[in-house]
C-alpha cells in the first residue's frame, strides 16, 4: 500500500465537510427538504483541479455512453464513504463544492479522491 498520508498533510488547507448537508436525514419546510445541520468535520486536505491541463472552471470528462460529467475540483482525503451531494467548504476561500462523484483507493493508497461541483464562489451562488 502506498501512504499519502505527509502528501495530503503537506498540500492541505482547511476544509470543513458537512456531513449532513446532502442525501441523509432531514426534514421538510414549506415543502422544501432542509436537510439537519449535524456538527461539521474539520480537516486539513488537497483541493486540486482536475486532471493536469485543467485550467480555472469546469474541467469536462466524457464518459461512456455519450455522457459527459463535469466538476470544478477534486478534493484527496483520508475521509472514507462521504456521501454524494456532502457539501464541502473550502475555509480560506469562502468557496462551497458538493460531492459530484468518489473513487475510492482507500485498500490501496488509503485514500479516497471526491470529484467536487462549485456550489457557492465567494459567497455567491454558482
Amino acid at each position: 500500500m502506498f501512504d499519502f498520508d505527509d502528501m495530503i498533510d503537506e498540500w492541505g488547507i482547511p476544509l470543513e465537510i458537512k456531513l449532513k448537508s446532502g442525501n441523509d436525514s432531514g426534514h421538510y419546510e414549506a415543502g422544501e427538504w432542509v436537510p439537519d445541520e449535524g456538527v461539521p468535520l474539520k480537516v486539513k486536505e488537497p483541493l486540486l483541479p482536475p486532471g493536469t491541463n485543467a485550467s480555472p472552471g469546469t474541467y469536462y470528462v466524457g464518459n461512456r455512453g455519450g455522457e459527459v460529467e463535469a466538476w470544478d475540483m477534486d478534493w484527496y482525503s483520508k475521509q472514507p464513504n462521504i456521501p454524494d451531494n456532502t457539501v464541502v467548504n473550502d475555509i480560506e476561500r469562502n468557496i462551497s463544492f458538493k460531492v459530484a462523484k468518489k473513487s475510492d483507493y482507500q485498500p490501496y493508497a488509503g485514500i479516497t479522491i471526491y470529484n467536487l461541483e462549485a456550489v457557492t464562489t465567494n459567497g455567491q451562488a454558482v
